[in-house]
């Protein structure tokens, strides 16, 4: 009796390996390795084109942790250039962290050696960042911007703020939100971007100076020479 249960324990357990090993060869046979396309995503990392490598994750099935031509990992690729928004779509796109190069070098190892080890680590594990690393973030987002450009950089400001960590209310070493930075800088669809906050304040007031020389700035007041921001911004609840 106990044999015949042995062998039945055997048989199915068995059974469930043989289960699992065509469930994973399925999925791996899946996911194709398309070296064209991981040519482009290297570009893509380089010019930190945030858009692309977010557009070609969202469809089709293709191997991520395989080298290319180069014999480089494009999460690699995405430490070495210091692109950390790219990274964390990367790694929810399927990317190993620990996965080797062709030099046997990982994203984990050059991370260690960077000087971006604590937020990289934070990338590889989907967490949010440390408050300041994501607000700092976002100004050099928003010094980098320009109205005719400002589309390649929304979609990094947007993952900073609603999956990495930084705060609506984040401000720049001369006090200023990031609302009043972005009207300030005429960038109408980051003005529309952080609007779409539940927490927005639109009033934030910043003052300088003394006496008759005092000044108070609002993102209204930076934003009296751009009609439509303001047009936002009064949308968005600031008022005179």
């Amino acid at each position: 009796m106990k044999k015949l249960t042995l062998l039945c324990l055997l048989l199915f357990f068995g059974c469930e390996m043989h289960e699992q090993e065509n469930i994973v060869q399925g999925e791996t046979e899946a996911r194709v390795v398309n070296l064209s396309l991981l040519e482009e995503l290297t570009t893509a990392i380089v010019q930190n084109d945030v858009s692309y490598v977010i557009e070609k994750l969202s469809v089709g099935s293709f191997e991520i942790n395989v080298p290319n031509k180069e014999g480089e990992l494009i999460l690699n690729k995405a430490v070495e250039n210091k692109r950390l928004i790219i990274g964390y779509y990367l790694i929810k796109g399927g990317a190993n962290p620990d996965s080797e190069d062709d030099e046997g070098e990982s994203a984990r190892m050059l991370a260690e050696l960077s000087d971006q080890t604590e937020a990289w680590e934070a990338i590889f594990d989907l967490a949010p960042l440390k408050e300041d690393v994501a607000n700092a973030a976002i100004f050099n987002l928003l010094t980098d911007s320009k109205p005719e450009t400002e589309e390649k950089f929304i979609p990094s400001v947007d993952t900073y703020l609603n999956q990495l960590g930084a705060h609506i209310d984040g401000r720049n070493g001369g006090n200023f939100t990031y609302l009043m930075e972005a009207s300030s800088r005429r960038l109408l669809g980051m003005v529309k971007l952080f609007c779409l906050h539940p927490d927005i304040d639109p009033n934030v007031k910043v003052e300088r100076g003394r006496g008759r020389r005092k000044q108070t700035f609002t993102a209204l007041s930076l934003s009296k020479n751009f009609p439509e921001i303001q047009e936002e911004l009064i949308k968005c609840g600031a008022v005179e």
